[in-house]
């Protein structure tokens, strides 16, 4: 995902989803590091989980809290 940012800012072309998914998975992995190795399907799984517990998720930035 950062390649993809990173290419997409050099090369002045927005990429606001991109970004947005660039922002959660550094969230998440701020929360659960040992996640670093995984793909963005462990974001999936960490979103689900706190879900399931009734958790609010602070994705910072534009996105904000979300309640799950």
């Amino acid at each position: 995902m950062g390649l993809a940012t990173h290419i997409a800012a050099k090369s002045g072309i927005p990429l606001p989803l991109g970004e947005a998914a660039e922002s959660i998975y550094s969230h998440v992995l701020q929360q659960q590091p040992d996640l670093a190795r995984k793909d963005f399907s462990s974001v999936y799984r960490y979103l689900q989980t706190a879900a399931q517990e009734g958790k609010q998720v602070n994705l910072g930035g534009s996105t904000g809290t979300v309640s799950l």
